[in-house]
């Protein structure tokens, strides 16, 4: 291992299951984020940082002013443009050592496929059309999923089409309503739910997910957590 990049790790190689054999897993892994909003803002910096080799980035949305407080990639001079480029651009001054591939589309029936050969996927998506055709696409090639969802104060991370098998249709056959029926959310929980969603995609990539068949569910306006066999 480099000298340089023992360095830049030092602090990381002590820890559990890491070591210069787990550090080189990640950087010889393949993941897809998709989604770059508040989740994604969250969990990618905290991949790239950990040197999670190569990262496929979907995203087709553009800065909005109300995606600010949430979404920590993105600042005021950046209302308007495309959060697949910007994200890239910040991540790669993160690390220039990750490949990270932008690919600005929404994705589809159509595009999926993008997917293929990826180790892992992360579901930072908002919304259930997305996430039950990610769903049933892992079912069909096998994929891994790190699935999360923010609503106010709560979250839920999970993981999906591991060793247990589990599914996202098969937790929520029908979309979830938003609990408090509005569109609001809280930013420190979605960095919370964000940072859960990285530690389980590291994790996964280790070989010692903690979510594979359950349900991690925290809500931080009285910071209690619970986990469900799934």
């Amino acid at each position: 291992m480099e000298s340089v990049f023992r360095e830049r790790y030092a602090r990381s190689l002590p820890l559990d299951g890491m070591g210069e054999g787990g550090l080189e897993r990640l950087r010889g892994a393949c993941v897809a984020v998709v989604g770059a909003g508040g989740l994604g803002s969250a969990v990618l910096p905290l991949l790239v940082s950990q040197f999670v080799g190569r990262i496929v980035l979907i995203d087709n949305d553009t800065v909005s002013l109300s995606n600010l407080p949430r979404q920590t990639l993105y600042g005021t001079p950046d209302v308007g443009l495309d959060k697949v480029d910007l994200a890239a651009q910040r991540l790669m001054h993160l690390n220039a050592d990750v490949r990270v591939e932008p690919l600005k589309m929404r994705l589809s029936a159509d595009n999926i496929h993008a997917i293929d050969e990826v180790d892992l996927l992360l579901d930072c998506t908002d919304n259930f059309d997305t996430q039950y055709l990610i769903d049933d696409y892992a079912t069909e090639q096998s994929i891994p999923v790190v699935w999360g969802a923010v609503d106010w104060y709560a979250g839920q991370v999970a993981v999906f089409h591991g060793v247990r098998g589990t599914t996202l249709r098969g937790v929520f056959p029908e979309p979830k309503a938003r609990v408090h029926g509005a569109d609001a959310v809280y930013p420190p929980a979605v960095q919370w739910v964000g940072s859960v969603m990285a530690s389980e995609a590291i994790g996964w990539l280790l070989g010692n997910a903690k979510l594979d068949g359950r349900l991690l569910q925290m809500d931080m306006k009285g910071y209690s957590v619970e986990m469900f066999e799934l």
